[in-house]
């Protein structure tokens, strides 16, 4: 494991770069450390490429779940301020509030598959990277809203449909920041494992859509397809990690896998009866 601070150590950043220097300085550093570029040494650029990789999503994992002064701002749902952090809320206050703030979240997932903002090269431009900010933002403020109900609350079913909606904000997130277009044929392993991680998350991406944005469109809901093409996400990308564990692509594999197997949670808890 890495610390935080040994995490902006590598990526030569200060504690308060914003999000797009951490960014720029990441991809600075992955363009030094590719194995392209150290042809006499691709097993030291692998490595080096897995440690920036582990920096990166460190700084990103801390920064989503911080609860800083822009998301505690954030209006609360009405009345939540009339309680003190120790009451107990009703159960229809609790999931009242808990619909508020999942509905946001929802919104924001739509927005994503709406501009297609999984293709990183378009989220590139300015429009559109303001508009995927703008989606982090509120997947933030759900998350840190949906964390502060559990402080109202004991009971089990609550808590644990709070903490599974929290986890499938924050993999999504991180999902979501990985990178999916190669840019080195080099390595013959590493194109394999990517070409398995890539095909892996197609099949990941394919759930999604139908999950958080085609069915709205639809207004039906094509479940059964929608778990095929998850479980078959969970099968490539656990190929991939178990067949390549030293591939450059480790880092990637196992966020998409800890996303699909939160969806598949979230699918089993929130809509089987």
């Amino acid at each position: 494991m890495m610390t935080l601070e040994e995490s902006y150590k590598l990526l030569q950043v200060s504690h308060n770069a914003s999000d797009a220097e951490i960014t720029k300085a990441f991809k600075k550093l992955a363009f030094m450390y590719h194995p392209d570029k150290n042809p006499g040494n691709i097993d030291w650029a692998n490595k080096a490429m897995a440690s920036i990789n582990v920096a990166y999503n460190t700084i990103i994992t801390h920064r989503f779940k911080e609860n800083t002064v822009e998301i505690q701002n954030d209006k609360p749902p009405k009345k939540e301020t009339t309680f003190k952090k120790d009451d107990i809320l009703r159960d229809d206050l609790l999931t009242q509030y808990f619909i508020q703030y999942r509905e946001k979240a929802k919104d924001a997932l739509y927005q994503y598959f709406q501009y297609n903002l999984y293709n990183l090269a378009r989220r590139d431009s300015p429009v559109n990277s303001d508009i995927f900010r703008k989606i982090v933002l509120q997947l933030r403020r759900s998350y840190h809203g949906i964390d502060n109900l559990c402080s109202y609350t004991n009971d089990h079913e609550f808590l644990q449909h709070f903490n599974l909606f929290k986890e499938l904000l924050f993999t999504f997130y991180k999902s979501s920041e990985c990178l999916n277009i190669i840019d080195s044929y080099a390595n013959i392993l590493d194109v394999e494992a990517f070409r398995i991680y890539r095909q892996g998350d197609d099949f990941l991406l394919r759930a999604q859509k139908e999950i958080f944005y085609n069915r709205h469109n639809r207004g039906s809901f094509q479940m059964e397809q929608a778990i095929t093409d998850l479980i078959k996400s969970i099968q490539i990308l656990q190929l991939a990690i178990n067949r390549f564990p030293q591939s450059s692509w480790i880092v990637e594999s196992q966020i998409k896998l800890d996303h699909a197997l939160t969806i598949e949670h979230y699918l089993k808890l929130f809509f089987e009866r």
